[in-house]
């Protein structure tokens, strides 16, 4: 389905599985004619003082901290595989900052985000919009982040920030590597828990009640 295929030339590098439900964002991501319906974007609106160098430095050091925020993807043998691989915009001049901010992040969600298109994966701005009042735009594509995941990496920025601003140490990275995320979970799959469960949402689903559409074609899958 995907035309992006590993480079054959990279022999050395390491790829991982895709997990959890990856597999099914991978390939629903290429089907909708929506070119953005799998990006997650949220902005953080901050009043007060802010050094923007000093948040700006933050954020590219969580998304380091954060591995699958870096990975790739491709196909290799047909399989999906991944592997490892901030602008400040000062509006306080437009007769309208608010509405130029919205629109510039407006512009950005409209963009083909699809991971085929080979956008980039995370994008974050700094929006200025008076001396003390900020949006910090971030967009991600889900494949790289959940819900969970989405505010982590908005908190553990924040702190870093808070760290470096009082002079301080942050405290050690809350993420784990991805690669060990992809074992546990492959272990899962060989697990007698794995079986139990998925038996368990088997029997789940042969209660519900046939779904409801207004399509006159068979629902599949």
């Amino acid at each position: 389905m995907s035309e992006i295929t590993m480079n054959p030339n990279l022999t050395e590098q390491k790829t991982l599985p895709l997990v959890a439900a990856q597999p099914g964002i991978w390939i629903a991501d290429q089907l909708p004619p929506h070119a953005n319906a799998y990006v997650v974007a949220h902005f953080v609106e901050l009043r007060g003082a802010l050094n923007s160098a000093l948040l700006a430095k933050a954020i590219f050091a969580g998304m380091q901290e954060a591995d699958t925020l870096n990975m790739a993807f491709g196909e290799q043998d047909g399989e999906p595989q991944q592997w490892p691989a901030p602008q400040v915009i000062d509006l306080r001049s437009s007769a309208d900052p608010v509405a130029a901010a919205r629109a510039l992040m407006q512009q950005d969600m409209s963009g083909d985000l699809r991971v085929i298109s080979g956008a980039p994966l995370y994008h974050h701005s700094l929006l200025r919009l008076d001396d003390e009042h900020w949006y910090w735009y971030q967009r991600y594509h889900h494949l790289v982040v959940d819900g969970f995941s989405f505010t982590a990496l908005t908190r553990r920025i924040a702190n870093l920030y808070s760290a470096w601003h009082r002079d301080e140490t942050p405290e050690p990275t809350p993420f784990t590597p991805f690669s060990e995320v992809v074992e546990e979970y492959q272990r899962y799959q060989q697990s007698a828990g794995w079986q139990r469960d998925a038996q368990f949402w088997r029997e789940k689903g042969a209660q519900l009640p046939a779904p409801a559409s207004l399509s006159d074609q068979p629902l599949v899958g």
